[in-house]
């Protein structure tokens, strides 16, 4: 499209980028001062759903839902400790003091 643009266009070189200049900057002023605006309220940018934090009291104890305490998620181990504390891994110690 820009190569059919740029043939189009009467005049050498320096011309037709001074006159596809002005068409870029002619374009882009009816988009801001035409097109955006008139599409600007059709837009649902005032639509906000967001919830009076009043109306959703939660006791400060609770726990959000969705959100399981570290304490009692099993996914969230440490992979170089085993479960009676001890060191696992290549080099590391399997008891007090032994080396593997």
């Amino acid at each position: 499209m820009y190569v059919w643009l740029w043939r189009r266009l009467p005049g050498p070189w320096i011309v037709r980028a001074l006159e596809a200049t002005v068409l870029l900057a002619a374009v882009l002023a009816l988009l801001f001062l035409v097109v955006f605006p008139w599409v600007e309220p059709r837009l649902p940018f005032t639509d906000v759903t967001v919830e009076d934090s009043t109306t959703n009291e939660q006791p400060a104890d609770s726990v959000p839902s969705g959100v399981v305490p570290q304490q009692q998620n099993p996914a969230i181990v440490d992979p170089g400790v085993s479960g009676s504390g001890q060191t696992l891994g290549l080099g590391a110690t399997t008891s007090k003091g032994a080396r593997a």
